[in-house]
């Protein structure tokens, strides 16, 4: 027995053994093939290898696609999908040198302090001392930045950390609580390069009560660049920060997209910006407050946007929002509309059709190809009975369990 179990101990030994001859043999493999790449990559030029390093971290976030109307869109809460240039530094020295000393690497900065998974929880001055260092080595090339900031948090030190940098940002995207903006807002906070910002404005319903407190000049800083073309701001406040910004009697903006569904103030204050813009601008989306509801009529007011191509209106409880922004607009280029309505009754329905007839007759959009009305839910007997007179419109939809034959309104 005693024979039998000794036997039975040599034969597991051997196959161990076996087991750890196959496991070296494999290492030594992989090593080889490590070192081949290795010596490979170190064959390299260093130019090209900077090439290579800018392609593994091509920006995701941003990669060339229009901004969103919501914050989750410029702040995916998925895996981004790029490789870290931090990891790129620690592979070994020669790296790292080549890392530093490309600075398209570094031109680029994207920090979510919203998300505990994506950044350690360091002080706010421990992270502004992270982004001068990350920044450093951008040389003197134009920024782009991403950062959300912790919405429990009122500090400032993020943002006073990039202030000497304002001279070279090209694009801005910021979240967080207002307060902690506010170094940026200062009149001495030049931004002569920004081409485009992405503003989102946490709730802070309190700040109504002392806007006048932290703004007691209007802020230049936003609208002031000469560059300026793509300008998006989402508010959830009662306040909107439109109130205290300087409106330049010109600007090159191209690019408004605002959202203030969530928001609880008069969105008609946005026409103030519109006019501002209106010789440039060339794309108009608005999503318009959830719940108020103001008189908005002003039949004085009124706005010629000679180049706008697109406009993209959204209503979701007050129905005459879309109607007071089409009543003051005209736009004899635009080529596509959209406009949402999110409610299941007919209310409203007709008035707004006449609204259309109307800015068509002061545009005359000969150029206007698409027509989309969404979340009109109308039946056969509730045709508003005004013939469609766009017609030069190739494409019109009409969504959302809506039961009217869509060729009626194309004749």
């Amino acid at each position: 027995c005693i024979r039998a179990q000794a036997s039975e101990a040599e034969a597991e030994s051997a196959e161990l053994k076996e087991g750890r001859e196959a496991i070296i043999s494999q290492i030594d493999l992989l090593n080889n093939q490590e070192n081949v790449v290795v010596a490979s990559i170190h064959g390299v030029p260093m130019e090209i290898l900077g090439s290579i390093f800018q392609w593994c971290c091509t920006d995701q976030w941003g990669n060339g696609k229009d901004v969103g109307v919501d914050e989750d869109d410029v702040f995916p809460r998925g895996d981004v999908g790029r490789l870290s240039r931090i990891v790129l530094t620690s592979v070994c020295v020669a790296w790292c040198r080549v890392a530093h000393g490309t600075p398209e690497l570094w031109r680029t900065l994207h920090l979510d302090l919203k998300r505990r998974d994506l950044t350690p929880a360091f002080p706010s001055g421990f992270q502004a001392g992270m982004i001068g260092a990350y920044l450093s080595h951008s040389g003197a090339l134009s920024l782009s930045l991403q950062i959300r900031l912790d919405v429990r948090s009122t500090s400032t030190e993020v943002i006073e950390g990039i202030l000497p940098l304002c001279p070279r940002i090209r694009s801005l995207k910021l979240a967080g609580r207002l307060i902690s903006f506010i170094p940026l807002f200062r009149a001495s906070s030049s931004l002569p390069k920004l081409e485009e910002i992405f503003l989102a404005i946490d709730p802070l319903h309190e700040l109504h009560t002392t806007s006048r407190a932290l703004f007691p000049r209007k802020i230049e800083t936003l609208l002031g660049s000469s560059r300026l073309k793509n300008f998006t701001l989402v508010e959830e406040n009662d306040y909107s920060l439109v109130n205290d910004l300087m409106l330049p009697s010109s600007t090159q903006l191209e690019k408004l997209i605002i959202n203030c569904a969530q928001a609880c103030f008069n969105p008609i204050i946005y026409l103030d910006i519109i006019a501002a813009s209106s010789v440039s601008l060339v794309h108009l989306c608005i999503l318009l407050p959830f719940e108020v509801e103001v008189d908005n009529s002003d039949a004085s007011f009124a706005i010629h946007l000679p180049v706008l191509k697109t406009l993209d209106l959204t209503c979701f409880f007050d129905f005459t929002y879309d109607e007071d922004i089409l009543r003051v607009i005209t736009a004899p280029r635009l080529e596509v509309l959209d406009i949402s309505r999110g409610a299941e009754d007919l209310e409203n329905i007709s008035s707004l059709m006449r609204e259309l007839k109307l800015f068509q007759q002061r545009s005359h959009c000969v150029q206007l190809r698409s027509l989309d009305l969404y979340g009109l839910f109308l039946g056969e007997a509730d045709h508003p009975g005004h013939p469609n007179p766009f017609r030069s419109v190739s494409t019109c939809g009409i969504h959302r369990q809506f039961l009217l034959d869509t060729d009626a309104l194309l004749h």
